[in-house]
Formats: structure tokens, sequence, C-alpha cells
């Protein structure tokens, strides 16, 4: 029996292009892990082995502005998805 979960997804600029190469950080608020992955060449990404909590989940890329997705509940034996969209940066 699957006593994991995952959280899955895709990440696209506000143009709707792929993403690659953003570091997506997961941090669980009960357990106090941190679990990190890539996007691939076509944006999607994969954080498995999730213990079922709620975590925050950050999206960064250089040039672009950090993405903070609280409150995204893991379960056990469940995909959670979570597609995000980032923005540019703007220089001030």
């Amino acid at each position: 029996m699957e006593t994991t979960g995952v959280i899955r997804g895709n990440v696209t600029d506000s143009s709707g292009e792929a993403l690659p190469g953003v570091l997506l950080s997961s941090f669980g608020e009960e357990f106090m892990l941190e679990m990190d992955t890539v996007s691939n060449e076509s944006g999607e990404y994969r954080i498995n082995n999730l213990m079922p909590d709620t975590y925050l989940l950050t999206a960064a890329l250089e040039g672009f502005k950090t993405v903070e997705i609280k409150n995204v509940v893991v379960r056990q034996g469940k995909d959670t998805v979570k597609n995000i969209t980032m923005h540019l940066q703007t220089v001030e």
C-alpha cells in the first residue's frame, strides 16, 4: 500500500510557454521536511515520496518572480496537481 503522495504539474511563463530548469521546493509543515526537484524541458515537474502533510510549494527561476503556493495538501497514495505560471521580474 502506498504511504506517500506526489505534487506534480507544469510550469509556464505568462504567455503559456513551458519553463524548464525551474527549482521547485516543497516544505512540509508537520514533518519539517524539504524536497526539491527541477522542471524538465517540457516544464513538467514531479516531487515524489512526500509524507501526507500540508506543504509550502515554491518555484524559483532567475529572471522570474518567485512563486509561493501555501496550503498544498498531500494525501497518501494521491497526486496533487499544481500548475504554476511565473512572471518576469521587473527592474525598478
